[in-house]
């Protein structure tokens, strides 16, 4: 299986009310995914689904045997943890060593150009795009096969945009897929160009990236 996940005639209802259905995508490594679409039109919940966090309502998806996956949500909690302790707990409870964790922050960190002192400030006082990185750097913390993104550059300012594409770029070249859901034309077409947006409840592809 030369894809990392297929979905196939995925489809999700709510108390009857159909959010999407018939969905196809075959998930593959170097081959980032963008989704698009208005609020509302059924983003968040294919990603959950991918993700592993949500079932399907109907059709299911395939994984490849042992894959890892890393999800990023919208909407990231204000916890009562300093953004070092957060991210130390997260890597230890997942069987990372406490020097690699201590690397990965520093490296990360260097990556994200996130000030140093960042690490002792504690997640509940942190801006929306501090909150997006540190939610970043947990999915990355052990690196995953899959890597599902929804929204990730909501809240981040443009050095920061920068950034993260870069980090986005040699992650897909490390061969990690990405699944992503994007609202903003232009970032996306910087991402991929396998775009995909929602329409009348059904996910079609757009040739030629979005127009």
């Amino acid at each position: 299986m030369q894809e990392i996940a297929i979905a196939n005639n995925l489809g999700k209802a709510f108390s009857g009310r159909t959010i999407f259905h018939g969905v196809h995508l075959a998930i593959q490594p170097h081959q980032p995914i963008v989704i698009m679409g208005e609020n509302g039109c059924g983003k968040s919940t294919l990603l959950k689904i991918i993700a592993r966090a949500l079932p399907a309502t109907t059709g299911g998806v395939k994984y490849r045997p042992g894959i890892k996956i890393a999800f990023v949500p919208d909407r990231f909690p204000k916890l009562p943890f300093s953004v070092e302790s957060y991210l130390t707990h997260m890597g230890r409870i997942q069987g990372v060593e406490a020097d690699r964790i201590n690397g990965f922050i520093d490296e990360y960190f260097e990556l994200l150009k996130m000030p140093w002192d960042y690490r002792k400030t504690q997640i509940s006082k942190c801006s929306k795009g501090t909150l997006q990185k540190v939610s970043i750097l947990q999915a990355l913390i052990t690196t995953p096969d899959l890597l599902v993104l929804d929204e990730p550059f909501a809240g981040l300012d443009e050095a920061s945009v920068e950034n993260f594409i870069g980090l986005l770029h040699r992650l897909i070249a490390d061969g990690i897929a990405i699944v992503l859901a994007c609202h903003e034309k232009t970032l996306a077409q910087r991402v991929s160009d396998d775009m995909y947006i929602f329409a009348d409840k059904q996910l079609v592809k757009r040739e030629g990236g979005v127009s």
